[in-house]
């Protein structure tokens, strides 16, 4: 089955709604935030929006889709991606192998990218996070 849109305004609508179902601050759907499902089609949708925004408006395109593309602490979704973070690693977070704990990071944060830099620092926040919060379990997906 295959979607189609009929638009690039089509791609980037429904990117901005899998965006704001992922970084609310009440999500309604924890599932969502660590679907590998809803992460492939987030990125596949970023990646129609940046191609046409490349395609449509050159360099100033492509350096708007970097700028909104590379997530950093300043950015509120970092907070917000944090706090799902935590809210969903419970105890078992640290016996996670690093792969693990890097796909994991990588699914809460998507549709956006962390650089290498601010990914250890993403994993170094959520790690002291997940440490004071023990006492829950585990709500992140089997790998």
């Amino acid at each position: 089955m295959h979607l189609k849109l009929e638009s690039p305004d089509e791609a980037r609508a429904l990117l901005r709604a899998l965006t704001a179902a992922k970084f609310a601050e009440q999500p309604y759907d924890m599932d969502v935030l660590t679907s590998r499902l809803v992460a492939r089609i987030a990125n596949e949708l970023s990646q129609v929006v940046r191609e046409e925004d490349e395609k449509q408006w050159g360099a100033i395109g492509r350096q708007n889709w970097v700028t909104w593309y590379w997530l950093s602490p300043e950015r509120r979704e970092w907070e917000v991606a944090l706090k799902h973070g935590a809210s969903l690693c419970g105890a078992k977070w640290k016996d996670f192998s690093t792969e693990r704990r890097t796909e994991l990071v990588k699914l809460l944060v998507c549709p956006f990218g962390l650089t290498d830099e601010f990914q250890f620092r993403f994993m170094s926040e959520l790690d002291g996070r997940c440490v004071r919060d023990k006492g829950s379990a585990s709500k992140f997906p089997s790998p």
